[in-house]
């Protein structure tokens, strides 16, 4: 099964492009700075409204910040171990 969920890669490209420091995105989009920094450690990943806030907040569509993963593969804070 795929899931769509946060690519950490072009999350933090995209955050540095804009200029904008993980507290910074976190304060626009509600979000702790824990949040963003386990995203783009790839140990978290976010509902489809936050990955709309964090679209909007940097200025993109959601298709840029998002990645396809297995069921096994995919980033989640929420995981269960194996």
């Amino acid at each position: 099964m795929q899931v769509l969920n946060i690519d950490p890669e072009a999350l933090s490209r995209i955050r540095q492009l804009a200029g904008m420091t993980q507290s910074q995105l976190a304060i626009a989009v509600g979000i702790s700075k824990q949040h963003v920094n386990a995203m783009e450690r790839r140990r978290g990943g976010a509902l489809p409204d936050v990955r709309q806030r964090i679209a909007d907040a940097l200025g993109v569509t959601r298709p840029d910040i998002e990645r396809w993963y297995s069921e096994e593969d995919r980033p989640s804070s929420r995981r269960k171990a194996a």
